[in-house]
């Protein structure tokens, strides 16, 4: 018998099911926020500042940015982001989503037991059996 007990290929893909379905939902809901008209148009709008920012210092020849001017656009942007139906969309979704994989994740976790369960036994008697020589010498002697 092997320790720990391992699992059966099937069980092993059912409980590798629910984090894959996670990972694909998320993706496809950040995909939907990235993409969302409403966050679109704050990166448009962010991008265009920031060129702006970068063509005035060209034009007066200075190299270095503002940090404290960045940093205050940057939390600006943010604070936008957060305001944003798309964001809390977003926010909705994740929840979700996670509370799904929680609820896939123990039941795959419960079905992959009571599955294994029957297999697990057969390999401790398997093993059981394996264990128990035979002592010919002992029957000889009582003989």
């Amino acid at each position: 018998m092997q320790f720990p007990p391992q699992f059966s290929q099937e069980a092993q893909q059912a409980l590798v099911q629910p984090y894959v379905r996670l990972a694909q939902d998320n993706m496809q809901l950040l995909t939907r926020f990235s993409a969302s008209p409403e966050i679109v148009s704050l990166w448009m709008a962010n991008a265009q500042k920031f060129f702006e920012q970068a063509s005035r210092n060209a034009v007066s020849g200075r190299a270095e940015v503002d940090s404290r001017q960045l940093a205050s656009q940057v939390q600006d942007n943010l604070a936008k982001v957060a305001q944003s139906d798309a964001f809390a969309e977003l926010v909705r979704g994740l929840m979700v989503n996670y509370n799904r994989f929680l609820f896939e994740l123990v039941q795959a976790g419960m079905n992959a037991f009571g599955q294994e369960q029957a297999h697990w036994m057969r390999q401790a008697q398997d093993a059981a059996s394996a264990a128990v020589v035979p002592m010919p010498e002992a029957r000889a002697r009582r003989g």
